[in-house]
């Protein structure tokens, strides 16, 4: 698929997810102390609104609004009912990757691997260490 209809796709489901999701979805913020990638997007360290357009696409944006993201996800189910919402990144040496967002603690989204992530995955000498960070309803 190339750029443009690519881009045409996201423009679809932003402003379908933001049609059937106005006033419905929750929004959690987390503060993440380190820069990462989400998708195909680089971001910095910073404080972070997070929440769901679809039941397979996640918004996140800086609080200042400066930078955001707009994931493609897989759901996942977890068997800890009584979980936090949070955020799981995936960690190769020095390089973090947003790997999954749990808004609803039963069932969470596992964004999809960009190919820099699948390149360092490849190359790593051992698999990637885990670094989970709670996330809090936004007030």
């Amino acid at each position: 698929m190339n750029t443009r209809t690519m881009c045409m796709v996201f423009a679809l489901v932003l402003t379908l997810g933001c049609l059937s999701a106005q006033g419905q979805s929750l929004v959690v913020r987390a503060d993440v102390p380190f820069g990462f990638v989400a998708g195909e997007t680089s971001l910095p360290a910073g404080t972070y609104e997070i929440s769901a357009l679809q039941p397979k696409v996640v918004f996140m944006r800086t609080t200042d609004r400066s930078k955001s993201a707009m994931l493609l996800t897989n759901s996942v189910v977890s068997a800890d009912r009584n979980g936090k919402p949070r955020l799981a990144f995936n960690k190769y040496g020095d390089a973090y990757f947003l790997s999954e967002v749990w808004i609803d603690t039963a069932i969470g989204n596992a964004v999809w691997k960009s190919r820099k992530e699948k390149d360092m995955a490849l190359y790593a000498a051992h698999g990637p260490s885990r670094v989970t960070l709670v996330a809090t309803s936004k007030k």
